[in-house]
């Protein structure tokens, strides 16, 4: 008897890639309906997967992926491109500011639970990086909704509290984020982050 494959399906963004082997890679997604959900993409590094196109950060996606009983790490089965926001990863500060939302997010959120909240702020941050620069309010607004999102704060809790709640200062990416935006804000608009 041949053991049941129990395949999942959903849509997500890449937020980080690791080097898995050779010719695979393991790719951390954010989605809707699996929350944080890790992925082996065999064979992905070489770009020769007739199932996989070549994969990267901030890649939108419809994925299917066969679960794993026994693990978090999943293996991808096949993905389709819907955006894959090329001009965000030209620019360094846009990309420090978008794994830092999703280190934030990793820290906060559980794996495989709904949280389409959550991933369609992840989103909306992406496609509002990919036409406008990195500013501090920015962060700040994305701190605020994420800590509304998951029910740490209201819209009128001050930004100190914010960061305290959401405990950002756990988020590795944060600090090149602070360097990189402290070498492009003009003075005027250098609040602390």
């Amino acid at each position: 008897m041949f053991p049941i494959v129990h395949l999942g399906q959903d849509h997500g963004i890449v937020g980080q890639t690791y080097r898995y082997s050779e010719s695979s890679q393991i790719l951390v997604w954010l989605t809707r309906h699996h929350g944080i959900l890790r992925t082996l993409a065999k064979g992905n590094v070489r770009h020769k997967s007739a199932h996989l196109p070549p994969l990267d950060i901030f890649i939108e996606a419809e994925l299917t992926f066969t679960q794993s009983r026994t693990s978090h790490l999943h293996t991808l089965r096949e993905a389709t491109i819907l955006t894959p926001h090329l001009e965000l990863r030209q620019d360094y500060l846009k990309v420090c500011a978008a794994s830092y939302f999703f280190e934030l997010i990793t820290h906060l959120v559980e794996g495989d639970s709904a949280i389409t909240p959550i991933h369609d702020l992840f989103l909306q941050a992406i496609r509002h990086l990919l036409d406008h620069p990195v500013r501090p309010r920015l962060v700040e607004r994305f701190e605020l909704k994420l800590a509304v999102e998951l029910g740490l704060a209201d819209e009128s809790v001050a930004v100190h509290l914010v960061r305290e709640r959401l405990k950002v200062d756990q988020a590795k990416s944060r600090n090149s984020l602070l360097k990189e935006l402290a070498k492009t804000v003009s003075p005027g608009e250098n609040e602390p982050l």
